[in-house]
């Protein structure tokens, strides 16, 4: 179902010698929606990639096997299902969008990694289809499964293949907040706890850019104890505990998981960083263990809490498109390619969509925009970081 910001049926920039095109469907019939979306992205054009980001609602084998039917043989398809779907303005949920890359500045390669073999081999089989690319500017696009955690250690295995001077950008998918079982798509392929890279060659400037908007409420504390999953221990108390107390929670919420006082998202961690916070989101706690589910967090990360609120998260979303402004400088947006997380989704309402949406689209006015709400981001300019959550992440084309 749609929120009030009616997602736009199509978008389209272009230049000379590149171009991009996104277009939306909300038909029910999972083979008619994917057709009807490629269509409007394709414009008769011959496209280098075609990525579909669609509800887990609709048949994914079926999107999937169809996308790969509509486009011409050597077009790399590549997609996963969402938390909901962005095109042009509007945002909403239960839909599917396509958004084509072509023109012969674009070069692309995609892999295919297998997270069961472990998170880092899997990334850095992800990253194979860099060492196919002559370009002079390159990036490469991760799309992971939702529910599957080490989300930093693929980073870290891809970061191997790629090295300090190829950006990573990318989200995990979501399956409409179920938490069940989230799809990646390769090809006419439907796969499940697999990473797919989408490695992009262009002639032309790439920017990537964060924006979270969250702010510290409390002081940096360490964690002194985790698994990497659950946090059991923050500055040697229980983890929970601390927790509520930096957020000054009720009384009853120290005994109630039902008056726990993150209810929507607002509360989250941030782990210190060269440059800010990357974020997590604080998804659950065992009160018997007294600790916090919040994934990607190891023992001895410096973190502090954070609060989110709609005005903030507005906040990270001019941050992010101000930072790709100034990276491509004087270079033209053609396309903005945006992966926005399901959290942030949770707490803007129908207005606060719109205002996200306009934000993005009147800072790239000329810009194709189009792309997913995930289970987490991936965005990485240098180091071997770059997993975030309730975060902005967007790539922007030139």
């Amino acid at each position: 179902m749609l929120a009030e910001t009616t997602i736009s049926t199509h978008d389209v920039a272009e230049d000379s010698s590149r171009w991009m095109g996104v277009g939306h469907s909300a038909l029910n019939d999972s083979i008619d929606a994917t057709r009807d979306a490629i269509s409007q992205a394709v414009e008769g054009r011959q496209p280098t990639l075609v990525l579909l980001f669609c509800s887990s609602s609709h048949d994914i084998t079926s999107v999937a096997r169809t996308a790969q039917a509509e486009v011409p043989d050597g077009t790399v398809v590549a997609g996963c299902s969402t938390a909901g779907e962005i095109c042009g303005r509007g945002a909403g949920q239960n839909g599917l969008v396509a958004i084509a890359l072509g023109g012969e500045g674009f070069t692309v390669r995609a892999s295919v990694g297998d997270l069961g073999t472990g998170p880092r081999s899997a990334g850095r089989k992800a990253a194979q289809g860099l060492l196919e690319l002559d370009s002079p500017y390159k990036v490469l696009m991760l799309l992971s499964d939702g529910l599957f955690g080490l989300r930093t250690e693929l980073i870290r295995g891809a970061y191997s293949v790629a090295g300090a001077t190829v950006p990573l950008v990318g989200g995990t998918a979501g399956d409409d907040m179920k938490l069940v079982k989230t799809f990646q798509i390769h090809g006419g392929e439907v796969l499940t706890e697999a990473v797919v890279g989408i490695a992009i060659g262009s002639t032309a400037p790439m920017a990537i850019a964060t924006g979270h908007g969250c702010q510290r409420i409390s002081e940096p504390v360490v964690v002194t104890e985790s698994d990497g999953t659950w946090i059991y221990r923050l500055n040697d108390e229980p983890a929970l505990d601390y927790f509520l107390s930096a957020v000054g929670a009720p009384a009853e919420a120290y005994n109630s998981r039902e008056a726990m006082p993150y209810k929507g998202l607002e509360h989250m961690l941030g782990l210190l960083r060269p440059g800010g916070e990357e974020i997590r989101a604080t998804v659950g706690a065992d009160y018997d263990r007294r600790s916090l589910l919040c994934g990607d967090v190891p023992k001895g990360t410096l973190v502090s809490i954070m609060h989110s609120s709609q005005d903030s998260i507005l906040v990270g979303t001019h941050q992010a498109c101000e930072h790709a402004r100034i990276t491509l400088g004087e270079h033209e947006p053609i396309g903005v390619i945006a992966f926005d997380c399901a959290a942030r989704f949770c707490l803007l309402d129908d207005a606060g969509l719109k205002s996200e949406m306009n934000i993005i689209a009147d800072a790239f006015p000329q810009a194709a925009l189009g792309g997913l709400y995930t289970y987490g981001e991936f965005a990485r300019v240098r180091g071997s970081r770059g997993f975030h959550n309730a975060t902005l992440a967007l790539l922007v084309l030139s």
